[in-house]
């Protein structure tokens, strides 16, 4: 079921009465169009489950920059700011743990969880399809690093640091940074050994600028089981 019958179904059995929840996709989704550029296609949007906006901007915007920086380009740095005589200070917060030396020493590689290419987040990792794409969790790792740990593709491995661990089957890759593991997240505790994510290595810090969260901000180190 979607989400969106999910919460009308919540809504009848919680005795909320608000219209709003008892719309349905149709008709939530007749109103969107109702407000939508005349250049989206209905019948096409239902047929491709997508669609593009044409914002007068051509479809590669910014093929060649364009950014409204003091280069044209996109710019990431701390240093752009400057250009604008702006402090970058108070807009920066340096990495806690992977830019800390002293706890490289003991924990040399850095963890990074991103979303796997099928799983939109832990939701979809329970359907079918999806799930049989991508039928176990993973951890990738650089052959370099892999080598100097013993560890072969298709190891189980312990990924670890002082707050937890977790087991899974490693990917030895180039595709994986020297010193950086990346473990996909997405999938249910249930389908890792012993029933534990990555997340149980990740920190609880949060930013100063807007209290974000800093799941990539992580030192571990990894052994084969």
């Amino acid at each position: 079921q979607p989400n969106s019958e999910i919460f009308r179904r919540l809504a009848a059995r919680l005795g909320l009465d608000d219209p709003a929840f008892r719309e349905t996709d149709a008709a939530m989704l007749a109103e969107v169009l109702a407000a939508a550029p005349s250049s989206i296609d209905a019948a096409d949007l239902h047929a491709r489950g997508f669609t593009k906006i044409d914002l007068g901007q051509g479809p590669l915007p910014h093929a060649e920059g364009g950014f409204r920086t003091p280069s044209g380009k996109l710019e990431l740095r701390a240093e752009s700011l400057v250009a604008e005589g702006i402090d970058p200070l108070p807009h920066y917060d340096p990495p806690a743990e992977v830019a800390d030396a002293d706890l490289a020493l003991r924990l040399p590689l850095a963890l990074l969880t991103p979303k796997t290419h099928l799983f939109l987040n832990s939701t979809f990792a329970n359907g079918v399809r999806q799930h049989a794409a991508q039928p176990e969790p993973m951890v990738y790792l650089n052959d370099g690093d892999a080598a100097a740990r013993g560890i072969a593709d298709g190891d189980h491995v312990r990924v670890a640091n002082d707050r937890g661990a977790f087991q899974c089957r490693a990917v030895v890759s180039d595709e994986a940074r020297p010193g950086v593991v990346v473990a996909p997240m997405g999938w249910w505790n249930s389908d890792y050994a012993n029933g534990v994510s990555p997340q149980a290595a990740t920190p609880q810090l949060l930013t100063r600028l807007g209290a974000a969260p800093t799941f990539n901000d992580c030192r571990v180190e990894v052994a084969r089981v």
